[in-house]
């Protein structure tokens, strides 16, 4: 077993938490007006309570958000597809009105007897007139009932919990009825948080969600009825019997901080997810187990209890890439309309899919893993009953998402500034944004357009290898030999072919790698590698090329850690070519045929370079799990120019003061070890 360095995978034996959510119906957050990171935090909380998340609305009657109005709450559903009718009385009631209609009596004679005893207390007590008593004793009515209301004790957040089960219509719920309850510890009535309720007024019969129908879905798969009702029971008939303490699964991890993050996309607790459908199609000769048959073991990462992709190994050719490959496509779907949710779901789920060492045979090893759904549990059932998954091919299908797709890979274009110009702009194509909007392109974008074609051409490693030496030696030519070099990005996670090439260069001297990156690009371009500069950011040497300071407002800016170091963004050219001398003889204007290629070079100090190497070597999932391990896990504030605490803003010096004695390996390695993590090759950080 794999060792943690210094935090536990599992509970103390006598470590409980103080509210169990466990019983909850699953919970969808709407997550508009909250910030990413106070919604990465409320998940926390919520899953180390054991509550069941989800991102598919079609999975849950519970959504809770930041929505005060009626109006606002039919909207969110709306958007969510969720079809909905009002109900003329709700479900639920204050707890005076539950007591009541316990006891059998009506309500104006529980609010009669209530005055009763109120007016008899203030009778006797002689301290109010005939003229003010009726008001006051309405306020101390009212006053009574709001005790009752927020009474936390384990009856009140039973009955609570109970009302809350009973019920199978929709409901739209604030934020803050979650809030109070994570505060106070107890489930609270939901009666005065509640914005809506409504009658679920259509529902596709299938567990698979309606977006992820595929056009002739097979016709074995069996159809139910999946009211949430239904769903929780089998879910618990499904689920080993309940043990005195918490799960194991979600032991706490040190300064409270749950170890089974990110559930993704529908994320539920093991033993408490919807019950999956039977693949009837899949012969059991084929080594797909029936439901009288265990399932394999899970993966050794997950019995461990390794939930940050930072911690286990992910490779770059996983047993099951061909349907995570279909998911990518969900995913830049996703991208490509605005989902920001959904892109990140689905980053967790192939994640996780991606570090699964065996071939999948049912679906429920899928339900298993942190960041996977019943949702994506269905997508494979439809991959492995089509071959194919219907999501995944509206990127090559969709005329919208065709066009959408084209702009989003020019270059300096991002999924925002792809839809503004499809549905702002009106532009369907790249002639169109050349011939309408040029002079409106960024310089980057500009350089995106003229360059599309060559762009979308991978680059060899070869190729990687004979920049980075060209590189390093106009490196050394404006410094030293004391210059390292190290190519990072996908590169160095061993892809055979490049989208651009990412370099670290460093020097063990401080004052050598200041304004480093200004020289080297000088030398570059006057030797005519580099045919355009389009960023140059000294934003590490001005500011002494210390680690960027940690301010937690600013740590919430999207982007903010892009400029933490010294860097330079340029379009290369190799600028010979078999030809070159014949072709200058002929024309002293004659073109390099060569394609254009995307540089990025990046100073980093050597104090802390080992930061700046596994900041930029990791997959995408892989470094935000890295930092949010440091985050939730150390306390930490990692990013590519060092790590602070989180507590007292000083700097965490993993690398020592002055920086390692070795090279950058070294340098990396003493992280991972600084981090408590094993030290994960480049290649077995391929999160996708």
């Amino acid at each position: 077993m794999p060792s943690t360095r210094g935090f536990s995978s599992s509970p103390a034996p006598d470590e409980k938490h103080e509210l169990d959510l466990s019983e909850l119906p699953p919970v969808f957050i709407v997550a508009d007006d909250i910030s990413t990171d106070d919604l990465h935090d409320l998940e926390d909380r919520l899953i180390q309570c054991g509550a069941l998340l989800t991102y598919d609305p079609a999975e849950t009657n519970l959504f809770v958000g930041k929505v005060n109005t009626k109006k606002r709450a039919k909207f969110v559903l709306r958007r969510a597809h969720i079809n909905a009718e009002d109900v003329e009385t709700s479900s639920f009631k204050p707890p005076e009105e539950r007591i009541h209609v316990k006891r059998g009596h009506s309500e104006e004679e529980l609010k009669a007897r209530k005055l009763r005893r109120l007016d008899s207390s203030a009778t006797e007590s002689g301290s109010e007139t005939e003229g003010d008593e009726s008001p006051k004793l309405e306020d101390k009515l009212s006053q009574s009932f709001s005790a009752l209301a927020t009474e936390t004790s384990p009856k009140t957040s039973s009955i609570a919990l109970k009302e809350l089960l009973a019920v199978s219509n929709i409901l739209v719920v604030k934020l803050a009825w979650l809030e109070e309850s994570l505060s106070q510890h107890k489930v609270l009535p939901i009666y005065k948080y509640l914005v809506y309720e409504g009658q679920r007024m259509t529902r596709n019969d299938s567990l698979i969600s309606p977006d992820f129908i595929p056009n002739n879905p097979t016709p074995t798969l069996p159809k139910e009825k999946t009211d949430i009702a239904s769903i929780l029971a089998r879910a618990r008939a499904d689920s080993p019997p309940p043990s005195a303490g918490p799960s194991t699964r979600f032991a706490s991890a040190p300064h409270g901080r749950r170890r089974f993050r990110d559930q993704g996309h529908g994320g539920t607790v093991e033993g408490k997810r919807p019950k999956m459908l039977e693949l009837e199609t899949v012969s059991s000769q084929e080594g797909q187990p029936s439901t009288d048959h265990p399932l394999p073991p899970p993966p050794a990462w997950v019995r461990q209890g390794l939930s940050y992709s930072c911690q286990r190994v992910t490779p770059p050719d996983p047993p099951n890439e061909p349907f995570i490959a279909l998911l990518k496509r969900i995913r830049l779907a996703r991208t490509l309309t605005g989902d920001d949710i959904g892109i990140r779901a689905y980053s967790s789920a192939i994640a996780s899919l991606a570090a699964v060492p065996t071939k999948l045979v049912h679906p429920r090893e899928i339900t298993r893993l942190p960041g996977c759904s019943l949702t994506i549990a269905n997508l494979w059932v439809e991959y492995r009953n089509t071959g194919s998954i219907a999501a995944a091919n509206e990127v090559d299908e969709d005329d919208t998402l065709k066009a959408l797709n084209v702009f989003y890979e020019i270059w300096g274009v991002g999924g925002t500034t792809a839809r503004h110009f499809w549905y702002e702009k009106g532009w369907r194509d790249i002639d169109d944004v050349v011939e309408f909007g040029w002079t409106k392109l960024t310089r980057v974008q500009q350089i995106g357009v003229k360059f599309y074609d060559e762009f979308q051409l991978g680059i060899p490693r070869a190729e990687v290898e004979q920049i980075v030496a060209i590189v390093r030696e106009h490196s050394i030519k404006v410094r030293d030999d004391g210059i390292q070099l190290m190519a990072v990005g996908g590169f160095r996670r061993g892809k055979e072919r490049s989208g651009d090439v990412d370099m670290i260069v460093s020097h063990r001297e401080l004052s050598k790698t200041a304004h480093l990156v200004t020289d080297i690009v000088t030398s570059l371009e006057d030797a005519g590698w580099i045919t355009h500069t389009l960023t140059l950011s000294l934003r590490a040497t001005e500011r002494g090329q210390s680690t960027l300071p940690f301010n937690n407002p600013g740590d919430k800016v999207p982007g903010a850690g892009f400029d933490t170091l010294d860097k330079a963004l340029v379009v290369w050219q190799d600028t010979n070519w078999p030809t070159k001398e014949a072709d200058l003889k002929e024309n002293p204007d004659a073109k390099n045929p060569n394609p254009h290629r995307r540089v990025d070079i990046i100073i980093s100090p050597w104090r802390t370079v080992g930061c700046a190497v596994l900041g930029w070597s990791g997959g995408t999932t892989f470094q935000r799990d890295a930092r949010r391990y440091c985050k939730y896990e150390k306390e930490w504030k990692f990013d590519s120019s060092g790590v602070r605490s989180r507590r007292t803003g000083e700097v965490v010096n993993l690398e020592r003061e002055n920086g390692v004695d070795g090279d950058m390996i070294d340098a990396e390695k003493a992280v991972f070890k600084g981090m408590g993590l094993d030290y994960r090759e480049p290649w077995e950080r391929c999160t996708g």
